[in-house]
């Protein structure tokens, strides 16, 4: 379980931002919330 955090931490500081999965969701919830209307949770 640890070491699959750790591996998403360093993908998050390391990943260049088009290819950065948590960053991606984020924009995505923001993109969802603030133009569709739509709550992701």
């Amino acid at each position: 379980f640890l070491m699959g955090a750790s591996y998403i931490d360093q993908h998050f500081f390391t990943a260049p931002y088009e290819e950065n999965i948590p960053v991606l969701l984020g924009l995505l919830s923001v993109w969802n919330l603030s133009f569709l209307g739509h709550p992701a949770r």
